[in-house]
């Protein structure tokens, strides 16, 4: 059996955070900055499902099958905009914004579209970002961070 470092663990609801197996805790907690590293391959426990991934269609391990099954659900929307974790990421993608361009919002809306799109904004787009940022004073831009990371152009690959 591997030990698990997940990098979601945080938001892990505290009685799966606590599980033990012969008095050994099978998600560690991971410290910052490495949470916030991309994860292509994690050890999992066929019987212990991540909250977040099993929300998001991640493989069942009790079973094999052919083809697993594809959802689009309001919980996996709501998630997505409230989660301790999807608000973090908001956060920390804002921050990097700032220390790559500086207070400039265009140059920020710019930067965002090309990290997150890899585009450009269409001058409708732009204006929509800026009336946003705007209107959302000291916290725009971390909030439009958010909004940008939970559009479908982002989430789903066409």
């Amino acid at each position: 059996m591997h030990r698990v470092r997940i990098h979601i663990s945080n938001a892990l609801p505290g009685d799966l955070a606590e599980v033990t197996i012969k008095n050994k805790k099978i998600w560690e907690p991971a410290v910052e900055p490495e949470t916030n590293r991309r994860s292509i391959y994690i050890f999992q426990r066929r019987q212990l499902e991540v909250p977040l991934l099993s929300l998001m269609d991640a493989p069942v391990l009790n079973f094999s099958c052919e083809r697993p099954g594809v959802s689009t659900t309001a919980v996996q929307a709501l998630t997505l905009m409230n989660d301790t974790f999807a608000f973090r990421q908001a956060i920390e993608f804002a921050r990097r914004l700032r220390r790559e361009t500086g207070p400039d919002a265009g140059e920020q809306i710019q930067r965002a579209y090309q990290l997150v799109f890899s585009r450009r904004p269409s001058p409708e787009e732009m204006q929509k970002a800026s009336d946003f940022i705007r209107a959302h004073g000291r916290q725009g831009l971390d909030a439009f961070c958010r909004v940008m990371l939970n559009t479908s152009e982002f989430i789903h690959v066409n």
